[in-house]
């Protein structure tokens, strides 16, 4: 199991929590019982939801080391999407994991031709990376030319900085240049047919 945070809202744990650069919820992964559970959601719909603290646990140091302090979630309500599984375990009973995340995440933006990606390693990102890039792109790729097309792409996608647990998660954006950018590659040799 992964390493668990303590939330400072009723009896609840978090093992990936990631919010953007202007403090908006992006991903998280709540763990606990249903009522905490229910009651961290209503708060989050009723708009009250202000300040958030995760803490490492260590039942060794009753101070515990803050990893992640979040403010005023009030205004994000209608944009947070959740899906909700029960886990059972062998110490705890029945516990609730909460998916709470920004809708976002869940679909490919044409317009900007841009999305999120998230995974529990980089590793996993980057079997993403490809498909999207191709789902994205007006024009047709051959996939022998995957890594000079991501390596062309490195500098357009950005990573949340304020990341706590095992999560990873990018943001690719293609660039408005993305098609001339191929066909000069192409032309140049450096992407072959």
């Amino acid at each position: 199991m992964n390493k668990l945070y303590k939330i400072n809202f009723g009896n609840l744990f978090t093992d990936a929590f990631v919010t953007d650069e202007s403090n908006r919820l992006l991903f998280a992964s709540i763990i606990g019982r249903n009522a905490d559970i229910q009651s961290f959601i209503a708060t989050i719909q009723l708009k009250k939801m202000e300040n958030l603290t995760i803490r490492e646990e260590d039942p060794d140091d009753p101070r515990c080391e803050i990893v992640g302090r979040w403010h005023d979630f009030r205004s994000q309500s209608e944009h947070l999407e959740k899906v909700i599984t029960k886990v059972t375990t062998r110490d705890f009973g029945v516990l609730e994991h909460l998916f709470l995340f920004d809708k976002k995440l869940n679909h490919l933006d044409y317009g900007t031709k841009s999305t999120w990606m998230v995974g529990q390693s980089q590793d996993e990102l980057d079997q993403y990376m490809w498909s999207n890039i191709k789902t994205l792109s007006d024009i047709p790729l051959l996939d022998s030319w995957q890594d000079t097309i991501v390596d062309m792409l490195n500098e357009t996608i950005t990573y949340p900085k304020n990341m706590v647990g095992n999560i990873c998660l990018c943001h690719l954006r293609l660039p408005d240049t993305f098609d001339q950018d191929v066909s000069d590659r192409v032309k140049s040799g450096q992407l072959t047919v």
